[in-house]
Parts: structure tokens; sequence; C-alpha cells
């Protein structure tokens, strides 16, 4: 599959409207199928990545749950190895690392690549080593030195940004679907709520 970059110059400065249009559509065709919120009736979503990067990704991961996308994680950095072992060519995997290079996690980038797994990548470096392997890369800006920076709040911040976008543009594409399913719920739930 061609490979999409999304030029960092449309990222965080150009605005969240322009950078949600530039993100929906940079998307290649096929992998634009397999992103969650399509038809997927066999396809399934795993994210990976470690420390902070995760933690945002966990946050992103409770959002999809809230649009019925179930995104497979495990509780313990040692066991993504195996998660990764499992997904097939049907599936598809999100790989947040703000670097791109952390050797834990492209380790598992080499597991996806050979069961020839979709990888959608969310990296300050689209040059980077996970970078490089995945077919849709999502970058963040470059704001931090890793040589100077006191605390991780930039990398943080562009990390949740950058998985929001990806929400986004699956949350209009399920809207309708999720909206129906919301209002259910709320009638279904009405008398439990003081």
């Amino acid at each position: 599959a061609e490979r999409r970059d999304i030029p960092p110059d449309q990222g965080l400065a150009a605005g969240p409207a322009d950078l949600f249009h530039s993100a929906e559509h940079r998307l290649p065709g096929d992998l634009h199928q397999r992103l969650p919120g399509e038809d997927r009736a066999s396809r399934r979503t795993a994210l990976f990545g470690l420390g902070d990067s995760f933690i945002k990704g966990l946050i992103f991961r409770a959002n999809m749950l809230k649009i019925d996308e179930l995104i497979l994680t495990v509780p313990f950095s040692g066991e993504h190895d195996a998660l990764a072992d499992i997904l097939t060519d049907k599936d598809c995997a999100i790989v947040v690392s703000y670097s791109g290079n952390t050797r834990v996690v492209f380790d598992q980038v080499k597991i996806l690549r050979r069961h020839r797994v979709p990888i959608i990548a969310v990296t300050s470096d689209p040059g980077s080593m996970i970078g490089k392997h995945a077919q849709i890369v999502l970058p963040m800006p470059v704001s931090e030195d890793k040589w100077n920076k006191q605390a991780t709040f930039s990398s943080q911040t562009a990390t949740e940004y950058v998985l929001n976008v990806l929400y986004s543009c699956i949350y209009v594409r399920k809207y309708g679907q999720s909206h129906d399913r919301r209002m259910r719920n709320i009638e279904e739930h009405r008398d439990t709520r003081f």
C-alpha cells in the first residue's frame, strides 16, 4: 500500500479544522477502510506504545469505546509482543511513539510487519524507524529538545492532539450510528439516574 504522510506544516499551527480535514483526506483509500469506524466485521485494531505516549493512547481507547469501537491493548508492556503476534493483515495497528525510535516499540512493529498488519504511526519523526515502516504517518510537531527538556508536556499535548484528530475523523464517519445508540442508551437508563 502507498504510504502517506501529513506534512508537518499542516500540523498544529494549521488549526483544528484544517488538521482534521487534512488528516481525513490524506488517508490512502485501502487503509482508510481499515480504520476503526468502517464495516469491519472481522477486523481488529490494536494500540502500541510506551510510557506517556501509551497513556495518551489509553485516553484515545476510552473515547473510541464510547462510539462502539474496541481498541485492543494489554496492561503490561511485556505483553505487547503477544498482541502483535495475533494480529493479521485484516487488522490495523496504531503505534504511538514521540521519537519513533523506541527499540521495544520497534520490536513490536517488526512483528506487525511480519504479519502484514497495516500500521498507523503517530510520531514526531516520519523518517524514524517506526515511521518508515508505517503505511500512514500522522506526524506531531517537533517542539521538545531531548537534551534540554524538563518534562514531556509538549510531546504529551501533541500526542493527545493528533490522537484526537484521528478520533474525530472516525467519529464523523460513525456519527449517525453512534448517536442512535447513545439515544437508545439514554432512554433505556432514564430511570436509573437521579
